[in-house]
Order: structure tokens, then sequence, then C-alpha cells
């Protein structure tokens, strides 16, 4: 092997010739990793936020059931939707009657609707069964009616 730098040496047989060659720097790895990162967030927010929607459905499937059977047999309720057969969470509703009436503070809207016809029922959450309403109300066509 001479020390002469311009004459090309050879190589030893079983030697890599890019081993003493200088790597090239790799691309995308910090946008690998920011891509896992936001990966992980958006499944964490997903999981979170989709077990809060079905916990809170659940919650309100549970209160019309038990405003269902509070007052699907209350004589004006018979009298105006023939019984309740169905019952449902109206945000809507309850946006709009508190915004309609300022003093109704905590009251929740039902969609309730029988045989007969549809409405709405509004009622204050019961302090001792919150499955329950008090001062409840059943609304028609711009009427209301008074449940209890």
């Amino acid at each position: 092997m001479s020390n002469n730098p311009y004459q090309p040496q050879t190589q030893s047989p079983g030697v890599n010739p890019s081993f003493n060659q200088p790597q090239e720097a790799k691309s995308g790895g910090c946008l690998k990793i920011a891509l896992i990162v936001l990966g992980v967030g958006i499944l964490c927010c997903g999981c979170c936020g989709g077990g809060m929607y079905w916990l809170v459905g659940k919650g309100f499937r549970q209160m019309g059931d038990s405003i269902q059977a509070q007052y699907g047999e209350h004589p004006v309720v018979k009298e105006k939707l023939g019984g309740i057969d169905s019952c449902s969470f109206s945000w809507g509703g309850t946006f709009n009657y508190a915004k309609d009436n300022p003093d109704s503070n905590g009251f929740v809207v039902f969609e309730v609707s029988g045989s007969k016809g549809s409405g709405q029922i509004a009622g204050r959450q019961d302090p001792a069964n919150k499955q329950n309403l008090t001062d409840a109300k059943l609304l028609m066509n711009g009427e209301e009616f008074e449940l209890d």
C-alpha cells in the first residue's frame, strides 16, 4: 500500500466501499413523529368525545323513559297526545324555552309523541330524583298545559 495520494487504492475483498463514505441525512423523521403524535391525539379525543356522547345520550334516554312512565298516564297527556309513545331530549327546545322564558332556570325540554299528536314536555329536574321532573308542562301548538 503506498502513501501516494494520487494513486488509487485497491480495496481488500469483503470491505464495503461505502463504509467510510458520509451518510446522507434522512429527511421526514420529524414529520413521522408529528404525524404519530397527531394520530394518537385524534384517537384519544375521538375516544373521549365518543364516550361522553354515548354517556350523555344514555342518561337522556333513561330520563326520557322515566318521563314516559311519569306522565304517560296523566289525564292531560292522554287527552292531548293519547299517551306517550316516544320521548327524547331536545337541545334546541331547551335552549328556545330558556330564551323565551328567562325565569325558567333549570328547565329541560323533551319531545314527546303519542297516537293523537306530538308536543313537548318542559320541566325542572327533581332534586330528590334526577330522573323525574317537577313543575312540568305540556307544550302543544303554542299552548301550555300544567302537569304538576
